[in-house]
């Protein structure tokens, strides 16, 4: 895994002249560099709270450099438009954020490519692997510090905030910006870069199985199965268990659970009598109805098949065969017999 650092310094650049010329030589530099141009980053909003929302700055990382730069561009859209021109619309340049469709609105759409966000990576880590409770920025980086046994705990504490909510409601219109707001903008890229560099820690077993074979996969899952079975029955049995003591006990709520009732209300008519008021009304009813496999079996009871309908109405029967793939236990899970479907 990649070793996420802190930086070396800040750089605050507020003039546009100066912030152009930073971005004409970062896509210069990432040009020169053998690796793809990876950029953090992260947006302050001005104004966020109204419907004249403002980008007041634009947080820059780039990986394996050694300083943040803080991009100064309120109420400056030209230099806001040489960024995406030539950063956030070229796909040879990797852009990370956490969150990356509310930055996206201020800095070129939703269609800007080689875009990455840690946000949704986190929501796709299967339960397993690491189970994710939260989901802010702040909130990932320190359910992952919990379990990093890698990372120098005196690195470690310079990631987790302690004003995150006072800082993000701060004024970020107001000019000159305190050392405290700069400071947590630029710990703002660092922290992603750690959370992205630990979820692709995280996420690598998933891509070995993805890549494993047929016995490598079967062999894991002959270990897990037992456990798995014994917990699923454990578990069904423990919410029956709840739900009939929370009914007896009239408690519709608990701290984890609650009680939900509604009634499921089926409607049945003659097909006959159906047919009867439809030609009694004389309405003007031509819609497609399914006609189950149960249904196929009844009217073929009484001498009904489809090549009857096709002859009243050529074309009238739409025949729709989509392929299913289950796959069967075929009894090698701890050498028990038994045709259960495990995934369709």
């Amino acid at each position: 895994m990649q070793a996420t650092k802190w930086i070396a310094y800040v750089q605050v650049l507020s003039e546009e002249e100066r912030i152009n010329q930073y971005i004409d030589e970062l896509v210069q530099a990432g040009k020169r560099m053998e690796e793809p141009l990876v950029l953090f980053l992260d947006t302050e909003i001005a104004d966020f709270k109204t419907a004249y929302k403002r980008v007041s700055l634009i947080q820059v990382l780039p990986r394996d450099f050694d300083d943040v730069t803080i991009l100064d561009v309120l109420d400056k859209p030209k230099c806001i438009s040489h960024f995406i021109e030539n950063v956030m619309l070229k796909s040879e340049i990797t852009k990370i954020f956490h969150n990356a469709p509310f930055d996206l609105q201020f800095l070129g759409g939703e269609d800007c490519p080689s875009v990455t966000c840690t946000l949704k990576l986190c929501r796709e880590v299967p339960y397993h692997i690491f189970p994710f409770k939260a989901f802010s920025l702040d909130a990932v980086a320190e359910q992952l510090i919990s379990a990093d046994t890698e990372t120098p705990d005196e690195f470690k504490q310079t990631l987790l905030y302690t004003d995150k909510e006072e800082m993000q409601s701060s004024d970020w219109g107001v000019r000159p910006l305190s050392n405290e707001q700069l400071q947590y903008c630029a710990k703002d890229v660092v922290v992603l870069n750690y959370i992205h560099d630990r979820l692709c820690f995280i996420l690598q077993p998933l891509s070995d199985l993805d890549s494993g074979s047929i016995e490598s996969l079967e062999g894991r899952m002959n270990h897990i199965s037992s456990q798995w079975k014994s917990l699923d029955s454990e578990m069904n049995h423990l919410q029956e268990c709840l739900r009939s003591v929370m009914i007896k006990n009239e408690v519709l709520e608990t701290p984890y659970h609650k009680l939900s009732t509604y009634d499921r209300t089926t409607t049945q008519v003659p097909l006959k009598v159906l047919a009867s008021v439809i030609s009694e009304k004389n309405a003007d009813v031509d819609f497609q109805i399914v006609l189950t496999a149960k249904l196929l079996k009844e009217l073929n009871k009484v001498g009904i098949d489809l090549s009857d309908f096709e002859h009243i109405k050529k074309g009238s029967v739409t025949v729709n065969k989509q392929p299913s793939w289950r796959l069967i236990s075929k009894g090698g899970l701890h050498g028990k017999a038994d045709s259960q479907k495990i995934v369709e």
